[in-house]
C-alpha cells in the first residue's frame, strides 16, 4: 500500500508542475503580447518587432535552463517504481477488468432470461384471449390496457381486431427499454378464422340489414318501421 501512495502521490505532483508550467507560459505570452502592443503603439513597429525579438532570446534561454534544472531534478528524485509495485498495479488492473467483465454477463444472462419469461406470459395471454373469443358463453376482450405485468414491472397491452373473416389477437409488452412500440417490444400473435358458417351467417346479416334499410324509406309516411327478421315483406300490402 505504501508504494501505491508514493506512486499516487508522484503523479499528483507531475501533473500539479505540468499544470503550473502551463499557467506560466501563458501569462508570459500575454505579456508578450501586451509589451508588443505598447511598444508598437509609443516607439514604432520596428521597436517593437527588435524588443519582441529580444524577449524571445531570452524566453529560451530561461526555458532552456528550466529544462536542464527540471531534468536533473527528476533523475535524482524520481522514485523508481519496482516490479512488485508494477505487479501490484497490474493486479488491480486485472481485477477491475475481470468485474466489469462479469457484471456485464451477469446483467446479459439476467435480460435474456426476462425476456424469455416475458415472452412465455405474452404467449399464454394471447392463448388466453383466444379462447375466451371462441367460447360465445362469455364477452369478448376488449383492447386497451391489462393489469398483467412483464419481468420489468410494466403494464401489458391488448390489440383486438375483428373483422368479417376473423379475428387478430395482439399481446405487447414493452421490452427491456421499458417504451412501448420500439424494436424491443415483445409481442405475442394470434389469428382466429371464421369457419364457413359463421362468415355465411354474417354475410346473411348483412344483406338482411341492407335490404330493410332501403325498405324502410319506402313505407307510408317515410317512416323508418322494424321489420321482421329474416322474413320477406311483402312491400304491395303495407301499401
Amino acid at each position: 500500500m505504501q508504494a501505491i501512495a508514493e506512486l499516487i502521490a508522484a503523479l499528483i505532483a507531475a501533473f500539479a508542475a505540468t499544470f503550473v508550467a502551463m499557467v506560466e507560459a501563458f501569462a508570459a505570452l500575454l505579456a508578450l503580447v501586451a509589451e508588443f502592443v505598447f511598444v508598437a503603439l509609443t516607439q514604432g513597429l520596428a521597436a517593437a518587432s527588435e524588443k519582441y525579438k529580444q524577449r524571445q532570446t531570452e524566453r529560451s534561454s530561461r526555458q532552456a535552463a528550466a529544462t536542464a534544472w527540471a531534468d536533473a531534478t527528476t533523475t535524482e528524485t524520481q522514485p523508481q517504481i519496482s516490479l512488485k509495485q508494477a505487479a501490484i498495479i497490474g493486479t488491480i488492473v486485472l481485477v477491475s477488468v475481470c468485474f466489469g467483465v462479469i457484471t456485464w454477463v451477469v446483467q446479459s444472462r439476467i435480460r435474456q432470461r426476462r425476456i424469455e419469461a416475458t415472452r412465455s406470459q405474452v404467449a399464454e395471454l394471447a392463448d388466453s384471449f383466444v379462447n375466451q373469443i371462441k367460447d360465445r358463453k362469455v364477452a369478448a376482450p376488449a383492447s386497451g390496457g391489462l393489469p398483467n405485468r412483464d419481468a420489468w414491472n410494466q403494464p401489458m397491452e391488448l390489440f383486438v381486431d375483428k373483422t368479417l373473416l376473423g379475428s387478430l389477437v395482439v399481446v405487447r409488452s414493452s421490452g427491456p427499454d421499458r417504451k412501448s412500440g420500439t424494436i424491443d417490444d415483445i409481442l405475442a400473435i394470434r389469428v382466429i378464422r371464421a369457419n364457413a358458417k359463421d362468415v355465411g351467417g354474417e354475410l346473411a346479416d348483412r344483406g338482411i340489414k341492407g335490404i330493410r334499410d332501403r325498405v324502410a324509406p319506402l313505407l307510408p309516411g317515410g317512416e323508418q318501421k322494424k321489420l321482421p327478421r329474416h322474413k320477406d315483406v311483402d312491400i304491395s300490402e303495407q301499401r
